[in-house]
Parts: C-alpha cells; structure tokens; sequence
C-alpha cells in the first residue's frame, strides 16, 4: 500500500504495487509571509500528478488505477501542479538575485516569473536583516549569508549568535533549525538538542556534518574556541564553557532567526484534549503548545517550527525554546516601539465612559508596558473625545 502521495512524484520505485486508488486530491504548501508561518492545504490534483500516480502501478509490471472522481472532472483540474516558485518562501532565491546584481530576477530566464507580492516580503526581510541595501543590492552582510548556503534567516541566527553563545553551539542549534528534527523527540528544541548530541542515528550524524560545515562560516575555524573543550563536530560534552546555559542559548538562536515568532504566555486554555498553554506572537497569530508539552509553564517563547491549520485562528507550536524577556528584547530590538495610545474607554458594567490616555511599550503585537500619559496629543485626543460622543449618539 502507498500512503504517501508524493512518491509517485519522485525516483523512487516500489517494487510489488499493483493497483492504485487515488483520491484526486493533494496537500500543497502556502506560506503566510505576513507572519512567517506555512500551512499545508488540500486541493485537487493536477492531471499531471494522476498520470504520475497511474504509473505507480505500471512501474514495474502492467497495473490498474482506480481514480476516485468522475470522468469529467478532468476538464476542470489543473494540467500541470502549481509552481513552486509560486507557493515557496522566495527570501533565499531573492538575496542570491541580489548578490547575482538583479534583485528583481528580471534577467533571469525563469519557467515561471516569482509572484511580485511574494517577492516584495523577501526583500523586506532581506531589508530588515541588513542583507540588502536601499537599491536592492546585497551588502557585504548578504554576501556572507549567502556563503552560508543557509535561508538568510538562519544565516543571521548564526553569524549574529555565534558571538553570543560562541561559534560551536551556535552551528549546532543552526543545523537543528536547518532540517527539522524526529517529532519523536518533543517540541522543546533545548531537550531535542541533548539528545541529538548523544545519538548515533541517521538524522544526528547528518546533523553533525551539517555542525561541521557551519563551524567554517563562524569565528574561530573549525575547532571550539568559545570557551568550551570538545570539538566542533558535535562529540561530547563541556562543563567549564563561558556565555549563557544551554536552554538560553537555544531560545536566543531562535529568537534571532524568527523574530516575528517571540511569544508571550497568555495562560491556559482547555480543550477536549486537556490543557494546552496559549500565547501570543509578536506577529500577532495566536499560537498553542500541544496538551502537556513541557512548554507550557513557560513564560517566553522563540517558536522555532509552528504551522497554522487551515481553518484554524491559531498557529500550532511543533518547536521551540524557552525565552526570558530581556534576550526577546534583544533578538526583536527591530520590532520594539512605543507609542502614545488614546481611546474612549467604558468600565466593564458602567454606562459611562471617559479618556483614557496612557503610553505603551511593545514588541510587535506584545504589549510589554502600559504607563498613564499626561499630557497627550490634542490630536489624539479629540479623536478620542469624538469617539465617545458617536458612542453617546
């Protein structure tokens, strides 16, 4: 039996299969680039994937396929999947256009032109981390991330963590974030990162090649120097290393690749389940841990890997690391403001309303402080006087 869809899309030959039934249907990535987040959604199959999938029962030996749709439904699907280009998060193939000297990809003989909204995201996260200039151009940051072979946002988790928490364990929490870990092993990334260090399975020794070849690309060669006394290669264990603890480290690295995805707790909320932790991103998405992570009682937290279900108002929490709020302020220094904030406000079982006037700290969609506001903008507070007369109508 073939559960998995996508094989019949690869090289990859069953020997035995027979018979096909399929659905017509299929799973495709989209990516919400205002909040960094990816769901998988299920549309109908191309022709193209059908006849791919019918030649899963004719690899080998003469076969049957039993297609789950009416005939004519063939004149409405898709000739060929959707691009992915058209789907993908584009900010890695934009920063090498920029160092190729043409951010807009317009040179470039592409099958399929990059979606001009999808583009315009990368390149303002490529803004935002200083990989790129005002015209477009890679500055000399984004030609070092670029060396990385990394998405730029990990590039930046290394090359700006490295000093932080030194070179080695920064190349070891960056090829964690780089191909996602067994779920098997939780969804807290500091308890994934030990027992990582102490496998010997397939995933752990392409994590440590992949530790090895990022520890070229931060300070100090391939061998620790951070103060630790093992080798680069991911092997054993040091006690006597200066910088922050393992756990700190870990929701520091996250922070600074995902930004928009530093979360404040919010409490608990029940479901058929048990309990799952709420929080809020900074990017404003609601998001839950699973009923009885470990992460649960946290108060900060760097979402390293969350996706967000079709249907669903919050985002699912899959990875991440424990955070405090001084290093969430550090890692989304860019996402810090303040601002003034006048509003009508009506007390909770009072007809009557009046100003309130206060000045609020925030990083992104978390408010961290809220201060009363002497004194505010007349303009600001007319606003806010008209409102509670429209109220009052």
């Amino acid at each position: 039996m073939v559960l998995a869809t996508s094989v019949a899309e690869s090289s990859l030959t069953v020997p035995g299969v027979r018979s096909v039934v399929d659905c017509g249907l299929a799973r495709e990535p989209r990516t919400d680039h205002a909040r960094g987040l990816s769901s998988l959604v299920t549309v109908r199959a191309s022709l193209a994937t059908a006849r791919q999938r019918a030649g899963r029962a004719g690899r080998e030996a003469p076969g049957t396929v039993y297609r789950c749709w009416e005939e004519a439904a063939d004149a409405r699907a898709q000739r060929m999947p959707t691009p992915e280009i058209a789907l993908a998060d584009l900010a890695a193939f934009a920063l090498q256009a920029a160092c190729w000297g043409d951010p807009d990809a317009r040179g470039l003989a592409l099958p399929d032109p990059p979606p001009s909204g999808a583009l315009a995201a990368a390149r303002a996260l490529l803004r935002q981390l200083g990989a790129v200039g005002a015209d477009g151009r890679a500055t000399g940051r984004g030609q070092r991330f670029a060396r990385t072979g990394l998405h730029p946002r990990l590039a930046r988790a290394l090359l700006d963590g490295a000093p932080l928490v030194g070179g080695r364990r920064a190349a070891e929490l960056v090829a964690l974030l780089s191909e996602e870990p067994p779920r098997a092993l939780g969804d807290d990334l500091a308890a994934v990162w030990r027992a990582v260090r102490d496998n010997r399975d397939p995933y752990a020794g392409r994590w440590r090649d992949e530790v090895r070849r990022l520890r070229r690309h931060t300070d100090g060669g391939g061998r620790d120097t951070d103060g630790g006394g093992r080798d680069s290669d991911g092997g054993g264990r040091d006690s006597g290393r200066s910088g922050p603890d393992d756990r700190t480290a870990a929701g520091l690295l996250v922070a600074l690749a995902f930004p928009e995805r530093i979360a404040r707790s919010r409490g608990g909320v029940p479901d058929g389940q048990g309990s799952r932790a709420a929080f809020v991103m900074a990017s404003g998405t609601e998001a839950a841990t699973a009923p009885g992570s470990g992460l649960a009682g946290a108060a900060w937290l760097a979402v390293a890997i969350a996706d967000r279900p079709a249907g669903s108002p919050a985002a699912r929490v899959l990875s991440a690391a424990v955070l405090d709020e001084p290093d969430a302020r550090r890692a989304g220094a860019e996402l810090l403001t303040s601002r003034e904030e006048v509003r009508w406000a009506v007390p909770p079982g009072s007809r009557r309303g009046d100003v309130a006037a206060r000045r609020v700290e925030a990083l992104g969609a978390i408010e961290l402080t809220a201060r009363p506001l002497t004194g505010p903008d007349p303009a600001l507070l007319r606003a806010a006087l008209g409102e509670g007369l429209l109220r009052r109508a």
